[in-house]
């Protein structure tokens, strides 16, 4: 039996791949991290980015005793395009 083209055509449109919206939670984003948590997510070693933070090349924040990077400032500064 023949199919007339606009069968073939709903065929081809049924067959077709749809997108799907896929809907993510919120991220929480920490103003500011651990040196070595830091160090861990961008795939270096906690010597390398303690010699960073000594020689001020990534910015820092105290907490108590903790020098944690500060990713707030870290963000805005790239996103107005600043280098660190």
């Amino acid at each position: 039996m023949k199919q007339t083209q606009e069968q073939v055509n709903d065929e081809q449109e049924q067959s077709e791949i749809k997108p799907v919206q896929i809907i993510l939670p919120p991220v929480i984003f920490l103003p500011a991290i651990h040196s070595d948590k830091f160090a861990e997510l961008n795939n270096l070693s906690p010597g390398i980015v303690s010699a960073w933070i000594d020689r001020a090349y990534i910015p820092t924040v105290r907490f108590g005793r903790y020098k944690m990077v500060n990713l707030a400032l870290i963000y805005e500064k790239l996103k107005n395009g600043v280098a660190l």
